[in-house]
């Protein structure tokens, strides 16, 4: 199965890409450039694939809130790897001195 395909199945079983970037971790944009074929990176199309493997088999069609919830074993795994995604990208940010005006 293609990244394409496990998104589309996703989105036939009313997951918006909204919904599909929390839980692997990513932008709605991002979810929308795969969708149109553009290339993502190995690890987020392994995410995906996973994400949509998982639901697949658990026969899980559940349909997410206008606000793009989801159940919660998904929501903790997406904040889990954005977490640590965080940890790596914010380093520089918390040690910036702030200088009074």
């Amino acid at each position: 199965m293609t990244v394409i395909d496990a998104l589309r199945d996703l989105v036939r079983r009313g997951y918006t890409q909204l919904a599909i970037a929390r839980m692997v971790g990513t932008s709605q944009s991002t979810v929308n450039r795969a969708l149109a074929g553009v290339d993502v990176r190995h690890s987020l199309a392994q995410r995906i694939l996973s994400c949509q493997d998982e639901i697949q088999s658990s026969g899980d069609d559940y349909q997410p809130s206008p606000d793009g919830h989801m159940p919660e074993k998904h929501a903790v795994q997406a904040s889990s790897e954005k977490a640590a995604r965080g940890k790596r990208s914010s380093h520089s940010e918390t040690n910036q001195e702030v200088m009074p005006p």
